[in-house]
């Protein structure tokens, strides 16, 4: 079978050049796991608008979008290659990230069960782009009772 498989970059919609990319998940796996090797000239396509920040990636593989974050950048150790090594893995990274901070949640006063999740997905009052379907039916949790560190 021969698989027809695009990459871009979403953030600009930008094409990368693949020589190849593998794609793996597993039983133990919580985000997909990837790697690419891409042509030199897709290097300043896959670099971060700000340090320390992933690029957001999408594979399309027979059609099928994959959405990825780019974890780490490194050069092809072959003579006399003008290849790229990308690795990393799914949309979740951002949630496991070492250079987070930890922080805390705790609520002070009584809170309804979603508004401590919308506490939770929030850094200094700000939205981090994430949001919960919650789907159950609310309860109110008591002053003290939530504490989360994380």
């Amino acid at each position: 079978m021969i698989n027809e498989v695009e990459l871009r970059r979403v953030d600009g919609n930008i094409p990368l050049i693949a020589y190849s990319l593998s794609l793996s998940l597993d039983w133990k796996s919580w985000t997909w796991e990837w790697s690419a090797e891409l042509h030199q000239a897709s290097e300043p396509n896959i670099q971060p608008a700000k340090q320390g920040e992933l690029v957001e990636v999408e594979a399309r593989i027979n059609g099928v979008p994959y959405r990825l974050m780019i974890k780490k950048v490194g050069r092809s150790r072959d003579f006399p290659s003008r290849r790229i090594k990308v690795q990393g893995g799914g949309l979740g990274l951002e949630l496991s990230d070492e250079d987070s901070p930890i922080l805390a949640f705790a609520n002070s006063s009584p809170r309804t069960a979603m508004q401590l999740i919308q506490d939770v997905l929030t850094f200094n009052g700000v939205g981090i782009g994430w949001d919960v379907d919650f789907g159950l039916t609310d309860w109110v949790v008591p002053a003290g009772a939530f504490v989360h560190q994380g």
